[in-house]
């Protein structure tokens, strides 16, 4: 499966202002470092739950349906936009009552509706691409408050060193343990 991020987030989960104050700076001197920080954050976060925080447009290209399910790469979804297939020579958008999205099973998926097949792309490689939106939502108040909070800590743990820094970190993780998606 082919990934490709369309629209990346908006905003991040935490604000500059908010991570100053967690760490007690009152100057400009380390915003710079400070926002990448957050965004590095972020990142470890959603790769260590296995979901996207922040609304974020993605694309992602199949070879096949699989077997009658079509798996989602990330989750939570807000919205699938687009399911096509490329026929002849071009992705052409499947009619959106042949497929219904599947958002109480473990991970999001897609299954085709009664009296619609998948139809079998012209192409053997990449010949279904289907858009989505992932992320609790546009803005970071909509992210929920223990992950923010274990953003704040990693964050710290990043910018610190010594033991406290390894206490930041393990807690950042122990906040975040609830929301993790673990694949066998």
């Amino acid at each position: 499966m082919k990934l490709e991020l369309m629209i990346p987030p908006a905003a991040e989960p935490l604000t500059l202002a908010e991570v100053k104050e967690f760490l007690k700076i009152d100057h400009g001197d380390e915003d710079s470092l400070l926002s990448g920080l957050i965004r590095s954050g972020r990142l470890a976060c959603e790769i260590f739950i296995d979901r996207k925080l922040v609304s974020q447009h993605w694309r992602c290209f199949r070879n096949d349906w699989g077997a009658g399910s079509v798996y989602l790469p990330f989750s939570p979804i807000r919205s699938v936009e687009e399911v096509a297939v490329f026929r002849d020579g071009d992705y052409v958008p499947l009619a959106a009552e042949s497929w219904l999205l599947d958002l109480d099973s473990f991970r999001p998926r897609l299954i085709g509706t009664p009296g619609h097949g998948w139809p079998d792309p012209d192409i053997p490689v990449a010949g279904i691409r289907i858009s989505f939106t992932a992320g609790y939502g546009e803005s970071w108040n909509e992210v929920p408050a223990d992950i923010r909070q274990g953003l704040l800590h990693w964050i710290a743990a990043a910018f610190q060193q010594g033991e406290e820094a390894v206490r930041d970190r393990r807690l950042a993780e122990d906040l975040w343990r609830p929301y993790r998606r673990v694949k066998l």
